[in-house]
């Protein structure tokens, strides 16, 4: 089988076949990932297993050839709100979730695969492999310094799937070359430092990694979190690569894609399952974005919410509760102060009253520590 015959397989089809490689273990990639783990910067997300994620063999047994899918994302608008009462969604979680439209799209290609012959399992996101790392051994883009991989017509704006086929079809694609030269624009453009290595990121310093995460998020993230209510475009939105996948127009998610804050606080579970279930961001749950919101909320052109966010010191979520007393702090710093020193005498939850405690006695710095 050639490319032109596994191209064609792919008609009718959003996605396309973008990179192929014969199967092999990912050496380089595991000695990275081993450094990472040994220095701490794993989170809750990612497969324990080193080898799981780089040998298909681990995990998916007889394994000959791996053909690299992407999912083009539609163009999205380069126009955000002004409106600080609005947040944001990253533009891969806005619309219907990728992870149900690539496995729709791939198990096609597969079965189509299978009637020629093939026999082969497919992994969308979900699994162990580390598809970036496979994306760029098999072609099919280079790998940013924002750690993304960016394809030469889509940028970086793109899902990936696998498909992991038992024969091995001697399938190569050439490598990209570094398309990044000496940009440096995704770098400086990070609010927390997260990409001072280029070619690296410090995961724990990533703003799209805390909007995701069920551990207290750190005051000095907190101080950097701007509006966002679920991941975080800004290294992507810099990127000169991307240019041509924005549209300077308005387009019909920016609704979606720009919230109003204090809807995502106050929804209820029936209001979550309309608006997110549906899209990448509703396996987080409902308090995780209730939480988002709070931080997106505490900042002083914010203030007009602070009513409406004082009942959130009673919210049955203590998880929730104990983050209301920072957004109120930063909406009006006196007013939310004396609020928070009475409330918390009656306040029966440790860890509430400690995360208030340690709130109140916060002073700002431009340190990128809480230390």
């Amino acid at each position: 089988m050639n490319w032109m015959s596994l191209s064609e397989m792919t008609e009718n089809l959003s996605i396309e076949i973008i990179g192929a490689m014969s199967a092999k273990v990912l050496d380089e990639t595991r000695e990275i990932l081993s450094a990472r783990k040994e220095a701490g910067e794993e989170v809750e997300f990612e497969e324990a297993d080193l080898d799981r994620r780089v040998d298909p063999r681990e995990t998916y047994g007889s394994v000959g050839t791996m053909l690299i899918v992407g999912l083009p994302m539609p163009k999205q608008t380069r126009k955000k709100t002004n409106d600080p009462m609005r947040g944001s969604v990253s533009v891969f979680a806005v619309g219907e979730d990728y992870h149900r439209v690539m496995q729709r799209e791939t198990n096609v290609l597969m079965e189509r695969l299978a009637s020629r012959g093939l026999k082969g399992q497919v992994q969308v996101d979900t699994g162990p492999l580390l598809e970036r790392a496979f994306a760029q051994a098999a072609g099919a883009g280079f790998q940013g310094k924002n750690t993304t991989i960016i394809h030469p017509n889509w940028g970086s704006m793109f899902f990936l799937g696998l498909i992991l086929l038992e024969g091995d079809l001697a399938l190569e694609r050439e490598l990209n070359e570094d398309g990044c030269g000496t940009c440096m624009r995704c770098q400086n453009a990070c609010p927390t430092g997260a990409l001072d290595r280029p070619y690296r990121m410090d995961v724990k310093r990533c703003l799209s990694y805390w909007t995701q995460a069920k551990a207290s998020v750190p005051f000095w993230i907190r101080e950097r979190w701007g509006d966002r209510i679920y991941g975080c475009d800004t290294c992507q939105r810099a990127c000169p690569w991307n240019r041509e996948r924005m549209d300077e127009e308005t387009d019909s998610l920016w609704e979606e894609a720009n919230p109003e804050l204090l809807a995502i606080l106050e929804m209820n579970k029936g209001e979550f399952q309309s608006r997110f279930l549906h899209t990448a961001a509703g396996w987080r749950g409902r308090n995780i974005l209730r939480r988002n919101a709070l931080l997106a909320l505490a900042r002083p052109e914010c203030k007009a919410g602070f009513e409406r966010v004082v009942p959130v010191l009673q919210d049955p979520s203590a998880m929730v509760r104990s983050f209301a007393a920072w957004t109120l702090i930063r909406m009006e710093p006196s007013r939310g102060r004396t609020l928070i020193l009475g409330r918390l005498e009656t306040e029966k939850d440790v860890f509430v009253r400690e995360e208030w405690t340690a709130v109140l006695a916060w002073k700002s710095s431009e340190k990128m520590t809480d230390c």
